[in-house]
């Protein structure tokens, strides 16, 4: 008993091919069934339960595997053919969608547009120095103009001045270079360098007092001389902005 596998036609002849779709018939195992009831029996049962009718042999059909190049192939345009197969669709891989950025600030002032560093804050104790970080060592020494200070006066110039004088004194007295006379070779070359640089830091110490440079005119009569002593050394400088600045401490 040949079978087609692909028709599902069962010959009991001595055919080798199908005669409807002319595959090759091949020679399958086969199972007792009663094709009035159409149960399925053991190989021991000759009879249907039911019926009682006799058991014929029905072949047992392998698991058909479908035929990819038959199923892929285009059927005849008009037909009734059934696509038995389909492969399956891969679906398009797509690409990541790009992270928005953060904006970044701009690198430097739009065109056209001067740049303007923000205005120092000097207050509390940061006031005491605030003006020697506006002002520079050279503009504190050599320069006329502005304002500074006690504190300015007292640590950027006075006591730096005395401390300076009074080793180059007792250098001149060490080593012998202190004349007759009292002339000290090194600390009065020192003090005639000085004499500049005192002037301009004792300007700019009237000019925080609301005063002009020529108030120190007044230092040359005796007795006096100490009130002007005391103003540029002790006595705090005018609140708020003056004629000759900002206040230095804010």
């Amino acid at each position: 008993m040949l079978t087609c596998v692909k028709c599902q036609i069962t010959y009991e002849d001595d055919s080798t091919f199908c005669r409807k779709c002319g595959k090759v018939l091949i020679d399958l195992p086969t199972i007792p069934y009663c094709p009035k009831c159409e149960i399925e029996y053991t190989e021991v049962d000759r009879f249907c339960r039911e019926c009682g009718g006799e058991l014929a042999q029905k072949p047992v059909l392998p698991a058909q595997t479908p035929d990819v190049s038959e199923a892929a192939a285009p059927s005849p345009a008009g037909s009734d053919a059934t696509v038995l197969f389909e492969p399956p669709q891969r679906e398009a891989v797509r690409p990541p969608a790009p992270q928005p950025q953060a904006a970044r600030p701009p690198a430097g002032p739009p065109a056209g547009q001067a740049f303007t560093a923000p205005a120092a804050e000097a207050a509390g104790p940061q006031g005491a120095l605030g003006e020697e970080k506006k002002m520079g060592l050279s503009r504190l020494l050599f320069s006329f103009r502005g304002r500074i200070p006690r504190a300015a006066f007292w640590l950027k110039f006075s006591l730096p001045y005395m401390v300076i004088y009074f080793l180059l004194l007792f250098w001149d007295i060490a080593s012998g270079a202190l004349q007759e006379g009292g002339f000290a070779l090194y600390s009065g070359i020192f003090s005639l360098l000085a004499i500049y640089p005192s002037l301009a830091v004792a300007v700019k110490r009237c000019h925080d007092r609301g005063r002009t440079g020529w108030f120190l005119l007044v230092g040359i009569i005796p007795l006096v001389n100490l009130w002007v002593a005391i103003e540029l050394g002790f006595l705090r400088g005018t609140e708020g902005e003056n004629k000759y600045g900002d206040d230095p401490l804010g």
